[in-house]
């Protein structure tokens, strides 16, 4: 009988845990996407001017943050952006 109610605690426990797993990573897949790299949607290295939308100011911001001018924010160039004082940007 000790071994029924134990066994029957640790699934108890293990679904518990599952769920609650799952729910912190449904939480984090409907995060806003901030980085470079979650930004990068296609993973091609740079950020289009699409990707670039799922960021309001990045996207407010488009033309001063495409230094080179080439449609698309590299890695440096996002960088640069996130690093410019907010009343320079």
């Amino acid at each position: 009988m000790t071994n029924i109610k134990f066994a029957s605690a640790a699934l108890i426990l293990a679904l518990a845990t599952g769920a609650a797993f799952a729910a912190g990573m449904e939480e984090k897949a409907q995060a806003p996407a901030t980085g470079f790299e979650q930004m990068d949607t296609n993973h091609d290295g740079l950020i289009s001017k699409e990707e670039g939308a799922l960021r309001e100011d990045v996207a407010t911001l488009w033309e001063a943050a495409d230094a080179n001018k080439d449609g698309s924010l590299d890695a440096a160039e996002f960088s640069a952006f996130e690093t410019t004082e907010p009343a320079q940007q």
